[in-house]
């Protein structure tokens, strides 16, 4: 092949273009090739790169008349199906957009949400996208657990956490979330101050009830040990000083025999 021929180049643009679309059974004819950060289809076509929904519709229709914007009818930016494409003023499509905006929109993100998540045996919800350092999965700029709760059982609390009940962090099934105060959602979790809380006996087997306890910089600790730790401290305290007793008692002894 010479060179500075590429293949793609070799091809007509119809046939290059319709090979990047997929058709579905609603009618929408989707974009499989290049997509643009706000969602729209873009097709490379004389040495530039132009929308790609666009590109279909002068192709079926064809230039687009000055002045007029391409309307998707089907809500789908990535489809390129000329007949759900519309030439109208700007005006009349911010119109549109506006009367329409709280019902597909709405439609729209529940749909992308539910896209997102696979049902484990458990009932678990687990987030298949984006997860955070800490095992929680985003949605946007927003906790998917959190999105979730508010989207099926309504605002959180203020001052209130969200309780995995599950334990599962990346879960996002509404119904394994509770909205609790930040005490008892850490008291409910696994760390260190959790994990002590609930434990009932010490290191040494000493039952952890009210009688044998005290709590030291936030912490519980065993009386029972204390009393253990501070009989051998006084029981080293004390053959230590007999060692020195007897020692000086030597020394006394070897002093007075040398004078003798």
């Amino acid at each position: 092949m010479p060179i500075g021929i590429y293949p793609h180049k070799c091809q007509p643009a119809s046939e290059r273009f319709w090979g990047k679309v997929k058709k579905h059974p609603n009618g929408c004819w989707e974009w499989q090739g290049s997509i643009t950060p706000n969602g729209y289809g873009q097709f490379w076509h004389d040495n530039r790169l132009i929308q790609a929904h666009r590109f279909a519709y002068e192709q079926l229709h064809g230039s687009l008349p000055k002045g007029l914007l391409l309307f998707h009818s089907c809500r789908n930016r990535k489809c390129v199906n000329p007949e759900h494409l519309e030439a109208l003023p700007q005006s009349v499509i911010s119109r549109q957009v506006r009367a329409a905006k709280p019902q597909w929109l709405n439609t729209t993100a529940i749909e992308r949400f539910l896209e997102k998540i696979a049902i484990s045996g458990s009932g678990c919800w687990e987030w298949q996208a984006y997860v955070d350092k800490g095992g929680y999965g985003k949605f946007g700029r927003l906790y998917a657990h959190r999105w979730s709760y508010e989207y099926f059982k309504g605002r959180i609390p203020d001052g209130h956490h969200l309780d995995h009940l599950c334990q599962n962090r990346k879960c996002v099934n509404p119904d394994h979330l509770e909205a609790v105060l930040p005490k008892v959602n850490v008291m409910r979790g696994r760390g260190l101050t959790a994990e002590n809380a609930r434990r009932t006996h010490c290191v040494n087997g000493h039952l952890l009830d009210e009688q044998n306890t005290y709590v030291y910089q936030g912490q519980r600790h065993c009386i029972a040990c204390l009393r253990d730790r501070t009989r051998r401290y006084r029981r080293q305290e004390a053959e230590i000083n007999n060692e020195k007793a007897e020692l000086v008692t030597d020394l006394a002894g070897s002093a007075e025999g040398g004078e003798v």
